[in-house]
């Protein structure tokens, strides 16, 4: 048969086209062999990475880290996680890192190795995933030290150790009451959280730090402290954090008291300036704060300067250093009214004592008088006898003569009358254990920490517990054995 010519051309282009002898081989690169040893590893530990390739160029190396997993190369340089990484300029070669866990769990890290075509470009298709694990650091935080007590108001100082890859610590203080407050002088000035963390940029993960811890409590007071470790910035391993705890003493009334507390004028006319002065021992500063009573309303006057202030609240923003103060009361009213005035010792750390807090009643002319109404002494005239001799009388037959009262009613703040009188009256017998006591027959806040104390000093209650600061059978038995 005869072909057209270009038959022949076609033929003979596909016969010096076809390769010779076998099939020509595949030019993309490829994975050989790929190894990670151990699969299994504890914080720290190394793992062993090597790889073959074939008609690669190059390779690429891609450890998955999850948070707070950390590698680095036996040297102690870094290896960047989540990137791809060329170990050399070799295509096949290998590598041994450290692998740190600081995440509190076990995690699972992926190792890709990717090799590069004759251009120097990736051929993910290639690419193979092996993976292994790492346990968490089981002791991130090695050592935490603090005093194992601490007095109110005074610095005490923690210190602590990190291993080498953690990049932060924090500090939890776990105050059990409201009577405990503290403070970090570094931080700032005024009073940290208690139960979360109290940096909220973080600590080093090797420091110390200095804190002052106000316990107004009469009781001391164990407060728990935990460093927990960064596993990044801004996150923390509670689990793995390393726990101790301080004692902190409470604020003792006989360093720090109100020796002396009045006011001039008394009585003091509606609109007229009443001046308070006073003595202490050992406080901070001290402030004010006057009672509630619907008819009179106060100003307080600083250089000359009058502003009217509320009841029931410090009348200064920060406790007053000096001995005295100018207050204004107006009594809207036609009659006379009182109100209290309470001065309470300042802590060391600003915040005040209410446990000291002093009381008096300060007495306000009605509206309608303007000019303070004098004193009428009513004189008379006795004729003069020749005296009569009187036998001798004991010390102890005067006191067993004297009628005792019976307390027989429950009392609780905001009462008044006979037996509230007759229960200050009780106290006032004993300056040396409840200092000055107000008789004015009505219970308010400063009878109530007079029964506080009571209770304390015989057993009867303490804070927290039922029928603390009200006088109930328990404590009239007592006051009745006392009479």
């Amino acid at each position: 048969m005869k072909y057209p010519p270009f038959f022949y051309i076609f033929a003979l282009i596909v016969i010096l086209s076809a390769p010779l002898g076998t099939a020509r081989a595949d030019t993309n690169p490829s994975v050989s062999s790929f190894i990670v040893q151990p699969t299994v590893i504890s914080n720290g530990q190394p793992v062993n990475i090597a790889w073959t390739l074939a008609n690669a160029s190059g390779h690429l190396l891609l450890l998955s880290c999850p948070t707070g997993v950390i590698a680095r190369y036996t040297n102690g340089q870094s290896f960047t996680c989540n990137t791809k990484n060329s170990i050399s300029t070799n295509p096949s070669d290998g590598t041994t890192l450290l692998i740190s866990n600081n995440s509190g769990s076990t995690n699972q890290v992926n190792v890709s190795i990717i090799p590069k075509d004759s251009a120097g470009s990736e051929y993910n298709a290639a690419m193979q995933t092996l993976s292994f694990s790492v346990s968490t650091n089981p002791e991130p935080i090695t050592a935490f030290t603090a005093a194992t007590s601490t007095p109110s108001g005074v610095t005490t100082t923690l210190s602590w150790t990190a291993a080498s890859d953690i990049p932060a610590a924090n500090l939890i203080v776990g105050c059990t009451t409201s009577d405990i407050s503290f403070t970090a002088p570094s931080l700032g000035s005024g009073s940290l959280p208690c139960g979360v963390v109290m940096s909220a940029s973080g600590l080093l993960a090797n420091g110390s730090i200095g804190l002052i811890f106000t316990n107004k409590s009469v009781n001391s007071i164990t407060i728990p402290l935990t460093l927990v470790p960064a596993i990044i910035s801004g996150s923390y391993d509670a689990i793995h954090g390393k726990q101790t705890a301080i004692n902190v003493l409470p604020v003792k009334n006989v360093d720090m008291s109100i020796t002396s507390f009045s006011a001039s004028p008394t009585p003091v006319l509606s609109g007229g300036t009443e001046t308070l002065s006073w003595a202490t021992q050992n406080p901070s500063g001290v402030n004010l704060k006057l009672g509630c009573n619907q008819n009179i309303s106060t100003a307080k006057v600083i250089n000359g300067v009058t502003t009217f202030v509320a009841c029931g609240i410090y009348l200064f923003d920060q406790p007053l250093k000096t001995t005295n103060a100018t207050i204004i009361l107006t009594n809207s009213s036609n009659s006379n009214q009182t109100v209290t005035a309470g001065l309470v010792p300042a802590n060391p750390d600003n915040t005040y004592n209410g446990m000291l807090e002093n009381d008096i009643t300060l007495t306000v002319f009605g509206m309608g008088v303007t000019t303070t109404p004098p004193v009428i002494v009513q004189s008379t005239t006795t004729p003069q006898l020749s005296p009569v001799p009187t036998p001798p009388v004991s010390q102890a037959s005067v006191v067993s003569a004297a009628k005792k009262f019976t307390f027989a009613k429950p009392l609780s703040r905001g009462g008044s009358g006979t037996d509230v009188r007759e229960l200050q009256k009780f106290f006032a017998k004993y300056p040396s254990i409840y200092g000055t006591v107000t008789i004015n027959g009505l219970f308010g806040p400063a009878t109530q920490k007079l029964v506080m104390k009571f209770q304390e000093k015989y057993g009867i209650a303490k804070k927290g517990q039922a029928g603390y600061g009200t006088v109930g059978p328990a404590t009239r038995k007592k006051l009745n054995t006392l009479q």
